[in-house]
């Protein structure tokens, strides 16, 4: 009798996890597990790829048009190499005898 009293709890525990769903239905197609993906679509493909082109045509030509936006706004301040001396490059005089 003290047996089955303490199986009671038990059971009413066991009665009322089948009544609770866990797992909510969902429509969303089948599952795949150590199979191959789906191919994608043909419309996909060329989706993607009309998409791939108009975003790097688009910063190509944004680069070639308006490059301040990419290098800074003080491009016509950046030193001019062409315009460094010899002397601040670290180079001796020609005329110096070694």
């Amino acid at each position: 009798m003290f047996v089955i009293s303490r199986l009671r709890p038990l059971a009413s525990l066991m009665r009322t996890q089948r009544l609770v769903h866990l797992n909510s239905v969902r429509h969303s197609g089948g599952w795949q597990y150590r199979s191959l993906k789906s191919p994608d679509s043909k419309p996909h493909k060329f989706a993607a790829d009309a998409l791939f082109f108009f975003m790097w045509y688009w910063i190509m030509y944004r680069f070639w048009r308006e490059p301040e936006l990419f290098l800074g706004h003080f491009r016509d301040q950046w030193p001019n190499p062409s315009k460094w001396t010899d002397e601040e490059l670290g180079i001796p005089p020609e005329d110096e005898d070694n």
